[in-house]
């Protein structure tokens, strides 16, 4: 198998904007900003506001969410050169937060996390080929963005 060169995960210069305060040194402040931004797009696509997305079926199936874990993991890796355990936690738990709220995205984090590590294959299935959209599309050169949240959704995942 040949393994691709890794591309780092980077923000434009219109997305710094949007970011204001942002500390560009902080990797835990990038994750947070990356995932805001790859996943406010993609909400807003489906018709909603980050952090309002129901907790039903259609948004929060084991696809769905499998993507979500996905995104939130590839970024971790494109922002941090030797992640610990609790970045991706962190990054999977903020990606939920972005798009459930508070409320219900840290236990529905937590949720997928748990069904990750007892192999479910629709989980595991949609992270990995989120995790691959994100680094095939979040970077300077892709003239896309990550779309798997969206597509699982939709059902084109």
């Amino acid at each position: 198998m040949t393994r691709r060169p890794a591309k780092k995960l980077t923000l434009g210069e219109s997305e710094g904007r949007t970011l204001g305060g942002l500390d560009k040194d902080d990797p835990t402040h990038r994750t947070a900003a990356a995932l805001y931004l790859i996943l406010k797009n993609q909400v807003e696509l489906l018709g909603h506001q980050p952090g309002s997305v129901p907790l039903d079926e259609r948004f929060a199936s084991e696809r769905s969410r499998g993507a979500l874990m996905g995104t939130a993991i590839a970024v971790v890796r494109g922002h941090r050169e030797a992640p610990e355990p609790d970045d991706y936690i962190d990054a999977i738990v903020a990606a939920f937060t972005v798009v459930f709220g508070e409320a219900i995205g840290e236990a529905q984090a937590h949720e997928t996390i748990k069904q990750s590590g007892a192999k479910n294959a629709a989980v595991n299935s949609a992270s990995d080929r989120a995790g691959q959209d994100t680094i095939d599309n979040w970077s300077d050169d892709s003239a896309s963005r990550p779309m798997a949240y969206y597509r699982a959704v939709i059902g084109t995942l």
